[in-house]
């Protein structure tokens, strides 16, 4: 499993790999990926939702390499220097941030793979809804630790 990272957009591009793709890697073309890491506690689902948190895509847009038309990069080398907060897994609120935003995440996943059957419209809206509130829900989460308000 992997995060694949579009290096050069105007928009956060992450898509969690589980088909292990092969990807073009450049700096600042391309794509490049985030890996599990042996011993990490953060799963790939968390990491995402910190890359894609507003407040990580601002830092990004000011160290990452700009380019015409509102484009920049993060590709490794801005994702390496990309300041993270870690969690105190042992501290109860922490833990309930982070538990929160890998089960909303994944929840999302299973709604995207719903939203692809093309089911009626009615669910399409259903889904989409229960989709976006858990989207606002897993920003302000990142955000709160973002302003260590645990």
């Amino acid at each position: 499993r992997k995060l694949i990272v579009g290096i050069l957009s105007k928009e956060p591009m992450y898509a969690l790999d589980t088909n292990n793709f092969l990807i073009a890697s450049g700096d600042t073309a391309g794509y490049c990926a985030v890996c599990e890491q042996d011993g990490s506690p953060y799963e790939l689902e968390y990491i995402q939702a910190w890359l894609t948190n507003d407040f990580t895509e601002r830092i990004l847009q000011m160290i990452g390499s700009d380019f015409e038309n509102g484009f920049y990069s993060r590709g490794r080398s801005v994702l390496v220097t990309l300041p993270f907060i870690e969690l105190d897994f042992d501290e109860p609120n922490q833990k309930s941030i982070y538990d929160r935003v890998v089960k909303a995440t994944r929840t999302i996943y299973q709604i995207n793979e719903e939203l692809a059957k093309q089911p009626a419209k009615r669910i399409i809206n259903i889904l989409q809804r229960q989709k976006n509130n858990l989207i606002s829900e897993i920003q302000e989460l990142i955000a709160r630790v973002y302003r260590l308000e645990f």
